[in-house]
Formats: structure tokens, C-alpha cells, sequence
């Protein structure tokens, strides 16, 4: 940390606290994550451990690169590459009638499967995806990060906390209190940031986990017990969250393709079981004229 200057803060939450810097001889810049460690742990918190394991496992395109850890009596410091805008920041600079041309939405969704794809082979899910925790570059690249609440699975049953994934990225599975839940529940989220692309706000927006579920059955139709058995034997699962029997995706996403809707549909699924994998996504017809390399680079 002696090489590098501390440029300015980024923000904060009740765990970190993230500011921009930069190496004092190369002028590259960074940023710098830094955990402080609790009186009630000795060494590393394990958060960062779990986050600097899972992240010298996974190097791809679209995840973001750990450069260096900076360890000192009271903080844990992570730096990463400098990319200062995320997918929510974007979307909230961009006009208000400003439109995702189909290639833009198309290049970011291939991207975060991709992503996802190569955390799900590693048998790793991300269980915090939503757009404050996607990166975008100047030239287009998209970046994943946040791995704080990542995790290694098994691919039989295990028990998982349910306190994951921002609420409106929030899967049905989790909102109804499993604590067995698979890598689905980020493709749910990816259906959520890919509904999101086309409308520029966020398609399930409940105020609690009670309303995050009322949101989903009244464009999606409540979970089904017919389609999603175990539905029933969920801890909050109840049979008056039913408000509607139809699937109404595409009535609310008026300006998205019958391909683009058939895709979505496929991630949000509410049984888990019939959700489309990463690799799913990747393959999909959606993307058989698209060419795979193409970057858009960022309008602001």
C-alpha cells in the first residue's frame, strides 16, 4: 500500500468501505475494497477469504480481476482493475427515452452468461447478481463483481442461508424460505436484469419479501403446485398469494422481441427445476445471427 495513493471514496456499506486509487509510480489506477476486521476475529475475516479464494479460481473475461491484497493490523484491502460504472448507474445517467438498441441488450446478456457460465462449471454461484453488481467498461465489456456472497455448491442437497441476492433479484424459491436451493436462483436474477434492460426499471419491485412475491404472481402467475410440487412444503409458501392464472411478461415488456419474451420466460421460471442453465442461455437461438465478439462502447 505505500506505492499506491488514495484518490478519493467510492462509497461505503456496513462491511466495506471502497475508494479509488491509484499506483504512485505508473499512475494505474484501482479500485481498493477494504474490509475491516472485527475484535471478534482473529486474522482475515472470513468474508474476504471466501471473496480472494473464489476469485484467484475464477478468471474469465466478464469477472472482475483481483490485482492485489494489502493486509495491515485492522483492514483486509482488495484492489481490483478501475471500471467506475456499473449497469444500475448506467441505466440511471442515460436519457429517460433512451432505448437499448437489441445488439447492446443482446452483447450484455451474452456477457453475464458467460460469466455465470464459467462460475456454475466451477460449481460457484454468485447469489448477489443485480445491476449495482455489474461493471461496465468504456469500450462495452461487462464485468461481474461482488463476490463477497459467492459460494462453492455440492451438487447434492445442501443447507444454504436464505439472506441472498438483493430483493428484486430475489428468486421464488428463496422469497418462500428454502434453504436447499441450486445455481438457478442466478439465472433468476439474470431474468431479471434482462427484463430490466428493455424498460430501464427494475420488473419486480416489492417492498418486502411478502410484496417481492405479489409482484412476481401478478406478471407471472403465482407458483404453480401443479408445475412446482414442492412448492407447498416451503416454509412461507400459502395458497392466497394466486392473483392471477396468466403469464403476462409480455404485456409488461412491450417493447421486447417474441424471441426476446420466449428467453425471458425460460429464466423465470418460477419451479427452479425448469429454469434454463448459463450454458442454456449461452446456445439459445436469440443469439444465432449475433456475432459473440461484438462490444458496444458506452454512450456516457
Amino acid at each position: 500500500m505505500d506505492y499506491i495513493k488514495i484518490l478519493k471514496k467510492m462509497g461505503k456499506n456496513s462491511n466495506h468501505v471502497f475508494y479509488k486509487g491509484a499506483h504512485i509510480l505508473t499512475k494505474k489506477l484501482f479500485i481498493l475494497k477494504e474490509h475491516k476486521k472485527s475484535i471478534l476475529e482473529e486474522g482475515i475475516p472470513a468474508a474476504a477469504i471466501r471473496e480472494i479464494s473464489l476469485l484467484k479460481e475464477l478468471k474469465h473475461p466478464n469477472i472482475i480481476s483481483l490485482q492485489n491484497i494489502f493486509v495491515n493490523a485492522v483492514t483486509v484491502t482488495l484492489s481490483f482493475e478501475y471500471i467506475p460504472m456499473d449497469l444500475k448507474t448506467y441505466m440511471i445517467r442515460l436519457p429517460k427515452d433512451f432505448v437499448f438498441p437489441q445488439a447492446v441488450i443482446q452483447s450484455y446478456l451474452y456477457q453475464i452468461a458467460s460469466g455465470i457460465a464459467h462460475c456454475h462449471q466451477r460449481r460457484i454461484f454468485h447469489r448477489n447478481l443485480c445491476p449495482q453488481n455489474i461493471l461496465i467498461k468504456a469500450n462495452g465489456v461487462i464485468k461481474i463483481t461482488e463476490f463477497e456472497a459467492a459460494r462453492s455448491f455440492e451438487i447434492t442437497s445442501k443447507v444454504y442461508t436464505h439472506n441472498v441476492t438483493m430483493l428484486w433479484y430475489r428468486s421464488p424459491e428463496i422469497l418462500l424460505g428454502t434453504s436447499q436451493y441450486s445455481p438457478k436462483i442466478d439465472i433468476w436474477s439474470m431474468g431479471c436484469i434482462f427484463a430490466e434492460l428493455f424498460q430501464r426499471k427494475p420488473i419486480f419491485n416489492g417492498d418486502s419479501e411478502i410484496g417481492q412475491l405479489h409482484k412476481i404472481a401478478e406478471i407471472l402467475g403465482a407458483p404453480d403446485k401443479n408445475q412446482w410440487p414442492e412448492v407447498v412444503s416451503l416454509p412461507y409458501y400459502f395458497a392466497g398469494l394466486r392473483i392471477n392464472t396468466q403469464n403476462r411478461l409480455k404485456m409488461q415488456i412491450k417493447n421486447a422481441k417474441n424471441i426476446e419474451i420466449y428467453l425471458m420466460k425460460q429464466m423465470l421460471k418460477c419451479n427452479p427445476m425448469n429454469r434454463i442453465s448459463a450454458k442454456g442461455i449461452l446456445d439459445h437461438q436469440y443469439f444465432s445471427n449475433f456475432n459473440k465478439n461484438l462490444r458496444i462502447p458506452t454512450i456516457i
